[in-house]
């Protein structure tokens, strides 16, 4: 294979695009996890939106095992 051959051109072609759904992706959750805090905020109030918000932060925190040994396992 030489460099910059048509391999090399298709596995950078691919890394972009992939990194591009990536960020696409990524960006979409961003905007709708926003959306949806302010809509709760603005809806719930002061008070609920703290029950909520820290239910939402204790369920986070619960997942943090998991989501470390879940991949080893």
């Amino acid at each position: 294979m030489t460099a910059g051959g048509p391999s090399q051109t298709f596995s950078l072609r691919s890394i972009f695009s992939a990194g591009a759904l990536v960020f696409g992706a990524s960006m979409i959750l961003s905007v709708g996890g926003f959306a949806f805090h302010a809509l709760a905020s603005r809806r719930l109030g002061v008070e609920d939106y703290g029950a909520l918000y820290a239910l939402i932060s204790l369920y986070g925190i619960a997942v943090i095992p998991s989501a470390l040994f879940g991949p080893v396992l």
